[in-house]
């Protein structure tokens, strides 16, 4: 095949590329709360580790196409190990098509661990946006290049299906069985961390919630 040939074919596909990506606008709004969850992997050149994170985000005002974002709680996994969200902050660039979050996160000694990822929004649905990230996170002196693929969800877009879970006359009553939180119970499960003298970061983590609406009362049972 003649570079005359070739020539136009990469030209053609630069130009679809192109509008493919101009088509997918973000949802990641002002002033909301969001959940980003996904799995990937952490390479070094002696490793292929598996990696998770699970952020729940709030974010701010937005100032031309960029908006200011925190990440008030969450963790993330490398293999074994899981890490706290300490200290996280990001930015939300080009209306949302992309995403850059830098920080720190710590592990079971209340060690500090050096987080920085930069996302591409890859495609939008009724259900969320999928987003591509890389970065690096450096453990114990080491550092890995991490590869994500996520999923950004408002919280209000996040329902459960649930036995446990019955509404009635206006409300919603929720059950909690005896136990519940025990550990081991659920896959979810990540121990508390105690830091020095600083008070407890966290303790459960449930992938299951409610969504209400304004005016609905909970009783808990």
């Amino acid at each position: 095949m003649g570079i005359s040939v070739i020539l136009p074919i990469l030209i053609l596909g630069g130009i679809v590329l192109g509008l493919t990506f101009n088509d997918a606008n973000a949802e990641l709004t002002a002033n909301n709360a969001f959940i980003l969850e996904g799995a990937g992997f952490a390479v070094t050149e002696e490793s292929i580790k598996t990696t998770e994170i699970d952020f729940s985000l709030s974010t701010g005002d937005k100032s031309g196409s960029r908006m200011k974002f925190v990440v008030e709680d969450g963790f993330v996994t490398l293999n074994s190990d899981d890490f706290i969200v300490s200290d996280l902050t990001g930015t939300a660039l080009r209306d949302g098509r992309f995403i850059r979050i830098s920080g720190t996160v710590e592990d079971s000694s209340g060690d500090e661990v050096s987080l920085r990822i930069f996302g591409r929004l890859i495609q939008n649905s009724e259900d969320g946006s999928v987003y591509g990230f890389t970065g690096r996170l450096t453990h114990d002196g080491e550092t890995h290049k991490i590869i994500y693929t996520t999923k950004l969800s408002g919280l209000t877009n996040i329902l459960v299906s649930d036995t446990n879970i019955s509404e009635k006359r206006g409300e919603i009553v929720v059950h909690i069985s005896a136990g519940a939180s025990n550990q081991g119970l659920a896959a979810s499960y990540i121990d508390k961390t105690i830091s020095g003298d600083s008070s407890l970061r966290a303790g459960y983590f449930s992938l299951d919630r409610i969504s209400i609406e304004p005016g609905t009362s909970i009783t808990f049972t």
